[in-house]
């Protein structure tokens, strides 16, 4: 509880103490700025800019708080004899110290910066150092607490005079948490006011703080209705965040004590698992306190089990404990021992709890804790004089605090002990005093929850009245509305229905004859299609009749000819009529007149080119062809240049009859189709630059690489590679269940050796 509501005030305060405005640059802008700033007094102000950047950094580390307290040092040296620098260079350290876990140390240099920083007046700069010697004291000690609230209470007028509306907010909840601790009660009217002003902030202000804290001190001033409403009302913002943080762990902790304290377990131990969780999801360090409460709540519901699970698993996950959470650990530890009759195993723990209690102030609200589990274990080990002195000492503790329960709960356990004692008189004493203070206390209880009870039921009478009348309400305006819109329907809808009719009619005459129209016109549509298809089909296979005459009439020839370079352009002749006609074959056998299957025009093309060479030449060819549906345009240009290149490879690649291999790949992209056509033969001659040959077939291919738009690489390293690269057209993938293929060789693809 102690270190939530310290949470609760670093969330709170975390704009407060700042005696400069905080930079809306980054730390990395400011260092950019310092190095380009030669003024002096702007150099100064920049460094405490920084210092003041690295100390409110989240999540600082112990080198920015060195950093920022470097910063600091070359200031002071700088300007020793600048009284409102100085100031504000103790003030600086003082929150340094403080970040550092040394608010002693940090309230002696707070206190110098407010009275250099006072002989100038009461301006903001006096009342961050006021605000800063208020955080530099503790918490929950009577007489610092009173110190806390005089401080804050100096600084207050000062902000709000200023116009300082954020540091006025934030100081109104510093001071009604601080009056909280001694006073519930008096602290609701200062966190009433601080909540207006944190409202008048805007919008998207945070107030899941300022609610946190208002169910706090309402549970303890005895309000459970407002408490669990403002508890409520802080989880509702946190549910609302995209991202959870310190103050979502705080308002789940703080509704679940408020439940707790009304007797609710189920609804606590809900609260404080989601508590629980997300300090492990973040990693904060209330990790252990979050977890000794939910034991708590768990093992007053008889779930020893889970109860002890909890705490050993956070332990596991951060075994360094801070002092109170060694305290609660012990205190913990005792308990479930004590429950499940194990007292000599409880019995190393309630020592730890002695130890612990001697280091702790008297007035600690930690004593109370421990001391009911040490009086538990006093009465089962059978120390009957150890409870006597322990419960007197919490009877003292309970009367300081005004804390009923607390001294029942010692009536009770000092009853038990001088009955085991044979003071029978003063055990019975003892146990009525014990009793009538856990009845009033039990009646208080119960008329809270009766209160609560009955004012959820009148808000809900409430609501269910409102909702009858309004419905009536409706109900009647709905039947007079109706009232006079039958007597008008009546009438206009005679007058409609006659037009409606006509208008029907009419509309069924002319969609008859329409339907007639249309009907017509798509029986010619179709006749037409048909036609025109039929005739694309006539032309490409006429196309390519004409064509396989010139090829015959080509292989005629041939055979009178016997010039061996004559024969070998008829014959590269030959082979580029076939390319043209095989597309044309393509189209007339296929159902789609607009692209080409270039898997198989492909691999029909080698085919063809193949076999032409299979007499001089001992070639084995691989194919790797992605499906691909390319139209004449495009299809046609491809299959010559595939035929210009292969049959050079054929021709100049592999003399002497040695074998070989050629590699085509046909790839496709979104963008771009990729055509490569390597061989693994002797290569180009020495010098040979593909753009300056003259020879017929690499002019063919120049022309034909420009007119598809692409570009062109050779490569002659281990044979020759030619690249072709030119933009995809907008046409359909063939889904061929066939990918790569090779042919004359083995099954899969493989690139030239």
């Amino acid at each position: 509880m102690k270190q939530l509501r310290l949470l609760i005030v670093g969330v709170l305060l975390f704009g407060i103490a700042n005696a400069q405005d905080r930079s809306p640059l980054s730390i990395p802008q400011l260092l950019a700025k310092l190095g380009s700033t030669h003024n002096d007094t702007a150099r100064l102000r920049l460094l405490l800019t920084l210092a003041d950047s690295y100390i409110m950094k989240p999540g600082e580390e112990k080198t920015d708080l060195d950093s920022a307290l470097l910063l600091v040092s070359q200031v002071q040296k700088a300007t020793p004899a600048d009284p409102h620098r100085t100031g504000i260079c103790y003030l600086l350290t003082s929150k340094i110290l403080r970040e550092k876990g040394r608010p002693d140390s940090g309230r002696k240099y707070s206190l110098i910066a407010a009275e250099i920083l006072g002989r100038e007046g009461q301006t903001p700069d006096w009342a961050f150092a006021c605000a800063e010697v208020a955080h530099c004291y503790e918490l929950f000690d009577v007489h610092e607490d009173s110190l806390r609230i005089a401080w804050y209470y100096k600084a207050l007028p000062v902000f709000e005079s200023t116009g300082r509306k954020v540091d006025f907010a934030a100081t109104l909840d510093a001071l009604g948490n601080a009056i909280g601790h001694l006073d519930p009660a008096a602290s609701i009217p200062v966190l009433q006011r601080a909540l207006a002003a944190d409202r008048a902030l805007g919008p998207n202000n945070d107030l899941r703080g300022i609610y946190t804290l208002l169910a706090t001190e309402y549970n303890r001033a005895g309000d459970p209705v407002n408490a669990i409403y403002y508890g409520l009302e802080a989880v509702r913002l946190e549910e609302k965040r995209p991202q959870m943080d310190a103050a979502s762990v705080a308002a789940y902790n703080h509704l679940g004590l408020v439940y707790y304290s009304q007797g609710d377990l189920k609804e606590a131990i809900s609260c404080l698992r989601r508590a629980r969780d997300l300090s492990y999801r973040l990693d904060t360090a209330d990790i252990h306190m979050l977890t000794y409460s939910l034991a708590k709540f768990l093992m007053d519901d008889h779930q020893y089990i889970p109860a002890i699970s909890a705490i050993r698993e956070s332990i596991k996950i951060r075994p360094a404990l801070a002092p109170g959470d060694s305290f609660f650990q012990a205190n913990s530890f005792c308990e479930y021992y004590l429950h499940t009759n194990r007292v000599d195993s409880a019995r190393p723990y309630a020592e730890r709890l002695i130890h612990l209690q001697k280091e702790r102030k008297p007035d600690d609200g930690i004593l109370k804790v421990s001391s009911i589990a040490l009086l538990d274990y006093f009465l089962a080990s059978g120390q009957y004089e150890s409870v006597r002195k322990y419960g007197h000492d919490m009877l003292t503790w309970a009367a300081h605090h005004g804390d009923a329960l607390a001294a029942g709960v010692a009536y009770r356990q000092l009853s038990k002990a001088d009955s085991s004692l044979g003071d029978y008189l003063a055990a019975m004493n003892e146990y009525q005093s014990s009793i009538d203070i856990l009845d009033s206390v039990r009646n208080a209880r119960d008329a809270r929850q009766i209160a609560s009870l009955k004012l959820q039921y009148d808000l809900e009478k409430k609501d269910k009245d409102i909702l009858s009348l309004t419905h009536n309400q409706q109900l009647s305006n709905l039947a007079l509305h109706q009232a006079g819109l039958t007597r008008n329907f009546i009438i206009a809808g005679s007058v409609l229905l006659l037009i409606l009719l006509g208008v029907a009619i009419n509309r069924y005459r002319l969609k008859q004859r329409s339907n007639r129209q249309l009907s017509h016109l798509l029986s010619e549509k179709d006749v037409l299609l048909t036609e025109k298809e039929w005739l694309l089909k006539e032309i490409h296979h006429r196309v390519k009749n004409n064509l396989q005459i010139g090829i015959s009439l080509l292989n005629l020839q041939s055979y009178h000819i016997e010039n061996e370079k004559a024969q070998s352009a008829i014959r590269q002749s030959r082979n580029r009529m076939y390319a043209m006609s095989l597309i044309h074959q393509r189209l007339y056998q296929a159902d789609n007149l607009r692209t080409i299957d270039m898997q198989q025009y492909v691999a029909q093309l080698i085919e063809s080119i193949a076999d032409s060479y299979a007499s001089e030449k001992e070639i084995d060819f691989q194919l790797a062809v992605q499906p691909l549906g390319l139209d004449v345009e495009h299809a046609l240009p491809i299959g010559l240049i595939l035929n210009e290149t292969i049959t050079n490879s054929l021709k100049y690649a592999f003399p002497d009859r040695r074998k070989g291999h050629i590699s085509i790949i046909l790839d496709t992209t979104d963008h771009h189709i990729t055509l490569s056509v390597a061989d693994n033969g002797v290569g180009a001659p020495a010098g040979f630059e593909l753009h300056r040959d003259h020879s017929m077939g690499m002019q063919l291919i120049d022309i034909l690489v420009q007119q598809l738009d692409g570009s062109i690489q050779m490569e002659n390293q281990h044979g020759l590679a030619i690249t072709i690269q030119f933009p995809r057209p907008n046409a359909p993938a063939f889904r061929n269940p066939s990918v790569n293929r090779r042919y004359f060789a083995d099954d899969q693809p493989a690139a030239i050796p």
